[in-house]
């Protein structure tokens, strides 16, 4: 389950919680893209996000 944001600013939008499957898992890890069905239109939607236990750029960095 995964809150759509619907916008360009990541995380700002409460969407509600819905079904998405998993189309799309990036080889080294860093994302996954989720496919949503509108409840208002039908039609398929998809957005991708990043892991919960992904690295900022400053632990990346640090020795």
């Amino acid at each position: 389950m995964a809150a759509p944001t619907f916008d360009t600013s990541y995380g700002s939008h409460k969407a509600p919680l819905r079904e998405g499957k998993v189309v799309y898992t990036h080889p080294e890890g860093r994302f996954y893209t989720l496919e949503f069905k509108s409840p208002v239109t039908g039609e398929h939607f998809r957005e991708s996000y990043y892991f919960a236990d992904r690295l900022t750029a400053e632990e990346r960095k640090a020795p």
